[in-house]
């Protein structure tokens, strides 16, 4: 059983993942990360000379591979969980935890470069682009506000209810 990390851009998913996979000894893998070594570019190059519709279709099909993994701790891109099939896959492979910021949170250090879709646009774009996108990430089994939270008391939230998790519905021995 995995830990699934979903939410918008600037949320702190691979920040949190990664305090996580320490925390609870599980390995980390950042789905955009996986993309970009397949693709042998960058996330923004993807963007630029194939397109979002290509960057989504290497995205879907990673997601579909890591049904297989376990024992991991999984953080995805900002758009993976808008995907019925991603949604599907990911609920499938483990416990999902939608990572609930505001916008101050997300833009509290500007823009970033590296996420091509909020590039360049300004606030009210954005809002737009996160407000189309919430009833998606809705869908995953827990939601967590981590607005003025640190990784590492978001992650310690995240292991205990997953553990508790385990618990109750994954006949699963305690490991943490």
């Amino acid at each position: 059983m995995n830990i699934i990390l979903v939410g918008f851009s600037g949320a702190g998913k691979t920040t949190v993942g990664r305090e996580i996979s320490k925390l609870a000894n599980m390995g980390f893998i950042d789905t955009d990360t996986l993309i970009e070594r397949r693709s042998g570019l960058i996330i923004q190059d993807i963007f630029k000379y194939y397109g979002q519709r290509y960057f989504r279709y290497v995205e879907k099909e990673i997601i579909n591979e890591l049904r297989f993994t376990k024992n991991k701790v999984i953080s995805t891109g900002g758009g993976a969980f808008i995907s019925k099939n991603n949604i599907e896959n990911l609920k499938a492979t483990g416990v999902v935890f939608f990572l609930n910021a505001s916008m101050d949170t997300i833009l509290r250090e500007g823009t970033p470069a590296n996420r091509p879709l909020l590039v360049n646009e300004d606030r009210i774009m954005i809002e737009k682009l996160y407000n189309s996108r919430m009833p998606f990430y809705k869908k995953a089994d827990y939601e967590l506000y981590i607005d003025n939270k640190t990784p590492y008391t978001i992650a310690k939230e995240i292991i205990n209810i997953f553990c508790s998790y385990r618990k109750n519905y994954g006949n699963i021995k305690e490991s943490f």
